[in-house]
């Protein structure tokens, strides 16, 4: 039923009886909802993408197209809905659809960004596909689709064998991913999502929106720049409060029992931030009218041969230890952003992700992408010495946890207990 009630919602689909189909003499019968993921990148392939849809729909094969749709369809609904209630989706690989997914642009990166919240969540199922039809599969799929096993149409001549291997593929009883629906089921199903997504819009979105607005996320990759990057650790005074203001905004966030994740990755970000300021706040001082800036406290006494260098190695590994946990900061805040265009597709869709620059170039930044986000909850401080090394993105290892632990009191029993805490509620939703 699902593919039924898809298409009455969405699908302007030509014409085409129940009955069995015939694929090279071989005798067909109904088969799975397949959604096409592709990429604009000419007319040619637009009409190639719509052929491959026309073949299967002729097979038997629903296929939900944008290309079907009538005008004045919401497309990132239908993007959502589609994928969610296909059986299968058929991943069009181009270079260009690569470089669109990555530079987080258009339609093809709200279907990236769904399909890799698919993935991440259940990577052995074989729901998602690769269609190659120009380049390789590390050329034209990001790298959680382009390690799968696809089928390759580059080749016009083999189209008609690749069409059948690729039917066989999808009507292989034992490859289908999902029960069918009944129709009561399926209303219910679209009852409960239309609730949960009214809830969440009226719940979370103005309180996400007075989050973000308190990280100024329009000049994120200025202001995180000189904390993460510059060498100096410096933080304005009107940044410096913004961001003690978001961590006592975090204690707000309502923790509902359908968006739990979000609540997580709420405290997930506070847990971070009260980190970062628990180091900075140990040696930071007023600089002028400029803001603050982490002092270099090996030089408050006379030099000592003993003593300073071990001060020195000390001061340089917080740097680069403050260094990653902005980047920590900014991998689970565009996890928390990815999340909630789930629900509000157009949320701060203007700017995109975080992203943090590498130099004072303005065209040159860290560019954030989705394999980078944790793969597990943030662990605290002192784990986090050691779970840094495991992110895509980071800084050479630091040898701070005793001289951490001594200079903030912390203790291993009270540590654990408070790091326990956090990780039961964020661990499921990683």
């Amino acid at each position: 039923m699902a593919k039924n009630l898809c298409k009455e919602k969405f699908i302007n689909t030509p014409n085409k009886d129940t009955d069995s189909k015939e694929l090279n003499g071989k005798r067909t019968g109904k088969s799975l909802t397949v959604f096409i993921s592709y990429s604009w990148d000419s007319k040619d392939h637009k009409k190639w993408v719509k052929k491959l849809a026309d073949d299967l729909q002729k097979l038997g094969v629903e296929a939900l197209l944008d290309q079907y749709q009538l005008a004045g369809t919401p497309l990132n609904t239908f993007m959502n809905d589609g994928i969610n209630m296909a059986d299968k989706v058929l991943i069009i690989g181009t270079p260009e659809y690569k470089n669109k997914a990555e530079s987080h642009k258009g339609g093809t990166n709200t279907e990236d960004q769904i399909i890799n919240i698919h993935i991440t969540r259940n990577y052995n199922d074989p729901k998602f596909i690769p269609i190659l039809r120009s380049g390789t599969f590390e050329t034209s799929f990001t790298d959680l689709v382009g390690n799968r096993k696809g089928f390759d149409f580059t080749d016009d001549l083999l189209y008609n064998d690749t069409l059948e291997d690729l039917f066989q593929n999808l009507s292989s009883r034992n490859n289908s991913t999902r029960k069918k629906l009944t129709s009561s089921s399926q209303e219910t199903y679209q009852k409960n999502r239309h609730k949960l997504r009214d809830l969440f819009v009226s719940i979370y979105i103005p309180y996400f929106t007075n989050l973000f607005n308190k990280l100024e996320i329009s000049n994120y990759k200025y202001w995180s720049y000189m904390i993460a990057v510059s060498g100096e650790m410096e933080i304005s005074y009107k940044k410096y409060f913004e961001l003690k203001d978001f961590i006592d905004f975090c204690d707000s966030c309502q923790n509902h029992t359908e968006f739990k994740e979000y609540y997580n990755l709420t405290m997930c970000l506070q847990e971070v931030l009260k980190d970062m300021f628990k180091i900075f706040d140990l040696h930071s001082v007023m600089i002028g009218k400029e803001g603050f800036r982490y002092h270099k406290y090996y030089k408050d006494h006379p030099w000592d041969p003993e003593l300073n260098p071990i001060e020195e190695k000390e001061y340089e590994d917080e740097i680069l230890l403050m260094g990653d946990l902005v980047f920590e900061f900014t991998r689970i805040a565009n996890l928390l952003l990815e999340r909630i265009r789930i629900y509000e597709p157009s949320f701060m869709a203007q700017y995109g992700i975080l992203t943090i620059k590498d130099s004072p170039n303005p065209k040159s930044q860290i560019v954030y992408k989705p394999q980078e986000k944790s793969d597990s909850p943030y662990p605290g401080l002192l784990p986090f010495l050691n779970k840094k090394m495991t992110r895509t993105h980071h800084y050479k290892e630091v040898d701070l946890y005793n001289s951490l632990k001594m200079k903030l009191n912390l203790s291993d029993i009270e540590y654990v207990h408070n790091n326990d805490q956090i990780n039961s509620r964020q661990k499921k939703n990683y």
